[in-house]
């Protein structure tokens, strides 16, 4: 329901689907279901984003952040919740979406030369 003051209010709303951070070698954790659930609700679409390097400046466990360390920031496309589709099947969608911006991500934070297919690069 707050979500959908939210549109209604043309606020923003940041979600983060994985639920925790993620101290795997995996791309991404498997994520929950909310995030699809919200676009099918509201009836809009979700920009996802990639944020690498987070860990670094505020590690579990540290109370004060660490200053100088570089954060990348790729956005992906618009994506849009789709009716043909169940929320299993929405949240899938998203997850192998947000895998491959994580993925092309990570090997931006380590090529600068690395180019991602209709994204958006800031750091």
């Amino acid at each position: 329901i707050l979500i959908k003051y939210a549109v209604l209010f043309n606020s923003i709303v940041i979600m983060y689907p994985e639920g925790t951070r993620n101290n795997t070698n995996r791309p991404l954790l498997p994520i929950q279901k909310g995030a699809a659930f919200a676009m099918h609700i509201t009836g809009t679409p979700a920009v996802l984003l990639s944020i690498i390097g987070t860990d670094k400046i505020l590690p579990k466990g540290c109370l004060i952040p660490k200053h100088f360390r570089k954060v990348n920031f790729v956005f992906g496309d618009k994506i849009f919740y789709q009716s043909d589709l169940d929320l299993s099947q929405n949240t899938k969608l998203i997850q192998n979406n947000l895998e491959a911006l994580v993925v092309c991500n990570k090997k931006l934070d380590n090529n600068r030369k690395t180019k991602c297919k209709n994204r958006s690069f800031y750091e």
